[in-house]
């Protein structure tokens, strides 16, 4: 049986249509829900991001543990987040100030272009770990990711 047609690879293949799918659905909503205001959508925005935490430390990293040096890899994966942000960010905001005229330069769109693409991959990665390890991990990640991809189409709006 060729690879492409194998269950494995068309049971990736739905998540991943699944998540392109959710990636829409974020882009669709912010589209047509700006008008009443963007306030109820930060609650999308925290879901996402806490159900991406709550996967990673109670799923993803006690099965790291059994891994010699994990928690290395962790804290260098945490620190180089920082490192990145506040030295090759052009500019650095703690807060929710932001500056739209640089928003209007031509290289924004290939500049998130390229940081969505970097994203996605890492997510791709993980989903595939997770798969690697245990179906129940990579069904665990890949439903992180897809109720990730619904801020991240916000932002793709």
């Amino acid at each position: 049986m060729p690879m492409l047609c194998s269950p494995i690879m068309l049971a990736y293949l739905a998540f991943v249509a699944a998540a392109a799918t959710a990636d829409l659905a974020g882009a669709l909503l912010v589209t047509t829900v700006h008008q009443k205001g963007l306030a109820p959508l930060r609650y999308f925005v925290a879901g996402g991001a806490g159900f991406m935490l709550a996967a990673a430390f109670v799923r993803m990293l006690p099965e790291s543990a059994q891994v010699e040096h994990a928690f290395l890899f962790v804290l260098i994966g945490y620190f180089g987040v920082h490192l990145f942000e506040h030295t090759v960010a052009p500019h650095f905001h703690f807060g929710e100030e932001i500056h739209p005229e640089a928003l209007l330069r031509p290289s924004a769109g290939y500049l998130a272009l390229l940081g969505l693409g970097v994203h996605t991959l890492f997510d791709g990665v993980a989903i595939a770990a997770g798969f690697m390890i245990g179906p129940a991990l990579g069904a665990l990640l890949s439903l992180a990711v897809l109720l990730h991809k619904v801020p991240e189409g916000f932002t793709i709006a």
